[in-house]
C-alpha cells in the first residue's frame, strides 16, 4: 500500500517531563502545503530521545511497533489520523537521569525513513517519589 510518506514535514517542539510521573505529550499534527491532514496509514512511527552530552547513553524508545532498529521499546507512540502522541509510564521515568536531551521521530514505509520531528526535552527531577 502507498503511504504519503514524503508529504511529511518536519515539525518541532520543546517538552518537558518530570521524573516521577507518566510522561504524555502530543508529538505533533502533520498537515500538507493546503492545510489537509496526511495520515500516518502504512507507517510505522519510530522515536528516540538521548542525553545531548552523550551520544552513547542508552536511548529511550517509543514505537508503534515492537522495537526502534532491533532496540525493545519503553514506551509507545500512538496515532489517530494525522496527530502522533507518545506515552512512557511513571516507571520509566524514575529511571531517567534529569537533564537537557534531544529526541527524533520518524516515519518508516515504502522502502524510506524520513525524520518527521525533532524536540528538545528536559528531564527534571520530580518532587514526590
Amino acid at each position: 500500500m502507498a503511504t504519503r510518506i514524503r508529504d511529511l514535514p518536519l515539525v518541532g517542539n520543546t517538552m518537558t517531563v518530570g521524573t516521577n510521573e507518566d510522561w504524555l505529550d502530543g508529538l505533533g499534527a502533520w498537515l500538507d502545503a493546503a492545510g489537509a491532514p496526511i495520515p500516518f496509514d502504512g507507517l510505522v512511527l519510530n522515536f528516540q530521545m538521548r542525553p545531548q552530552n552523550d551520544a552513547f547513553a542508552a536511548p529511550l524508545n517509543a514505537s508503534t511497533a515492537t522495537a526502534v532498529y532491533g532496540m525493545p521499546v519503553s514506551g509507545t507512540v500512538s496515532v489517530s489520523g494525522n496527530v502522533a502522541a507518545l506515552s512512557f509510564s511513571r516507571a520509566i521515568m524514575l529511571r531517567v537521569a534529569p537533564g537537557a536531551y534531544d529526541a527524533e521521530l520518524q516515519a518508516v514505509g515504502d522502502g524510506l525513513t524520513i525524520t518527521i520531528g525533532r524536540y528538545t526535552v528536559t528531564v527534571v527531577e520530580g518532587v514526590l517519589r
